[in-house]
């Protein structure tokens, strides 16, 4: 999935950026790089699970376990056709998550065993946190550093080119390019949930900045 989006389009951010750079001193680039900074962020955070958070890492992992688990007893009971995890699950999953919900079948069968399961199922959970990543790691690449504070579910899928970008004029316009590269990101990711994203990265860059230039303010009375 790759957004392209026009930084410095408004008459009133360009004051902002402006007011940014005369009170703080930091210039304009500073100012750019931490809207590009936060709608990295707020791309990742509109990923569900939504957040971002250790503990919503630990449940979203928990709940791919419960998933596959869910899958092998379908298939054991003969609710479920398959006969291996992997092909059972993929063909159980809607949108990259599977629907637990009440199977009957015709008895039991040991048909993928316990221990399969359970690697399969550590297999995937590992790769919880790559969509999230995918924005995180365009970001980065986009501002030339690193975004701080990521959790290690999100951080330990970073560097592993699943996200490219970059920040470049054009006239008297800021553009950025960020391109999640991330398996299944675009189905991961409504067109709504992206424009909520960037409003809300936007909105965040601007309190940021607001919040930096009164700190200014205060330090020279």
């Amino acid at each position: 999935m790759k957004i392209s989006a026009q930084m410095l389009n408004e008459a009133s951010f360009k004051r902002e950026i402006a007011k940014f750079e005369k009170m703080t001193g930091r210039g304009v680039d500073a100012g750019v790089k931490q809207i590009a900074e936060s709608t990295g962020r707020s791309l990742a955070s509109k990923i569900r699970p939504y957040g971002m958070s250790a503990k919503k890492g630990k449940q979203f992992e928990e709940n791919i376990h419960e998933q596959i688990k869910h899958v092998r007893y379908g298939v054991n009971v003969g609710a479920y056709p398959g006969s291996n995890i992997s092909s059972a699950h993929n063909q159980q999953r809607r949108n990259g998550r599977v629907r637990i919900r009440k199977v009957s079948g015709k008895g039991w069968k040991d048909t993928i065993s316990e221990g399969d399961m359970q690697a399969y199922a550590r297999k995937q959970a590992a790769k919880a946190g790559m969509v999230k990543a995918g924005w995180i790691d365009a970001a980065n690449k986009a501002t030339g550093s690193n975004l701080k504070r990521i959790p290690r579910w999100i951080s330990r899928h970073l560097g592993k080119g699943l996200g490219a970008g970059r920040m470049y004029k054009r006239g008297a316009n800021t553009f950025l390019d960020i391109e999640n590269k991330a398996r299944h990101a675009s189905r991961a990711q409504s067109d709504r949930e992206v424009r909520s994203a960037l409003y809300q990265g936007r909105k965040n860059a601007l309190k940021f900045m607001m919040l930096q230039i009164r700190k200014s303010t205060s330090t020279l009375r």
